[in-house]
């Protein structure tokens, strides 16, 4: 995806959070309460390191070396902040994000390394030969190399002594461009991965359980019975019977859709249970309860079908 060039980091995160929001793959997320506060967290993270990395640029290096080294060591560190968050938000979305040495983003490696070396583990780097740790190399800031823009750094490997220029101001710069171009990217891939769902779904509405289903014939039918018509008493039970098959269905349909066993209005279940109850002899109400009782479960069943109308218009493809 393309991003626009004057569009920031926080410009971007704040579209993809948008995107996120107002997006059906929200529901495959939230059922998994680990994946969707893994989400948060590095959505937070990558707005927080990106507060740190701007402060960085717009204030002046201490004076102090204290100050100096202490700049310094936060502002690597929260570059890698930052990328490690980036990885684990397209984590939770199934999106690669590769920052091996190899991969497609190998100038976030050299970051990566830039930052092990000098203040991440400058004391000792190791590496693994026949599974066994030894011994890679040992590096030192030289103190009196520090400025705002980067600092030269002594390292000392198996066979070789030598001297590098780390350049933050430049690494600031290639960090953020390569940032927006994956915070870019995962928002085209929420974009095309809610499309695939819509186009699974489209046709599949919840509407349509309704069709079938008329109950307002049969809340009639309910009605006048408990006002007291005897003779639409097998109407009325068939009506229940039919409005408790719609509401099954819909909660199973529900339960396919969103991974969730959440009941969508548990008004219309506990209504639902006392007619099923009174059905059965379990309980005795008079009739004037049970017609009371009705015209609610009326009321909740019409909320029911505003919901189901809810819900196909959320998966509706956008033309």
């Amino acid at each position: 995806m393309v991003f626009e060039n004057d569009s920031s980091v926080n410009d971007l995160m704040k579209k993809f959070r948008s995107a996120i929001n107002s997006s059906v793959i929200r529901y495959s997320i939230l059922v998994d309460s680990n994946r969707w506060y893994q989400l948060c967290s590095a959505m937070d993270c990558i707005e927080d390191t990106q507060l740190s990395i701007e402060y960085y640029k717009n204030s002046n290096l201490p004076e102090n070396n204290g100050g100096k080294y202490l700049f310094i060591y936060g502002l690597m560190q929260a570059l890698i902040i930052q990328q490690d968050a980036l990885r684990n938000l397209g984590e939770v979305l199934n999106f690669e994000i590769n920052f091996s040495k190899n991969g497609n983003y190998s100038e976030l490696y050299k970051i990566r390394e830039k930052r092990h070396n000098s203040i991440g583990h400058p004391t000792k780097r190791s590496k693994y030969k026949n599974k066994k740790k030894e011994w890679k190399s040992t590096h030192s800031i030289i103190r009196t190399s520090m400025i705002k823009d980067g600092f030269e750094i002594r390292s000392k490997f198996p066979n070789e002594l030598k001297y590098d220029y780390y350049n933050l101001n430049e690494d600031i710069q290639v960090q953020n461009k390569i940032v927006k171009e994956i915070l870019s990217d995962l928002i085209s891939h929420i974009k095309n991965k809610e499309r695939k769902i819509k186009m699974k779904y489209s046709s599949n509405k919840f509407i349509n359980l309704f069709d079938n289903c008329l109950f307002n014939n049969y809340f009639a039918y309910m009605l006048e019975f408990f006002y007291g018509d005897n003779r639409q008493e097998s109407m009325g039970k068939m009506g229940f019977k039919m409005l408790k098959e719609v509401c099954d269905k819909f909660q199973k349909k529900h339960k396919e859709r969103y991974c969730s066993d959440e009941f969508i209005n548990f008004d219309i279940y506990q209504l639902l249970e006392i007619f099923n109850q009174w059905l059965d002899n379990k309980i005795q109400l008079n009739r004037w309860v049970m017609y009371f009782l009705t015209k609610q479960l009326k009321i909740e069943f019409y909320k029911l079908k505003k919901t189901a109308k809810d819900i196909d218009t959320e998966f509706a493809i956008d033309k």
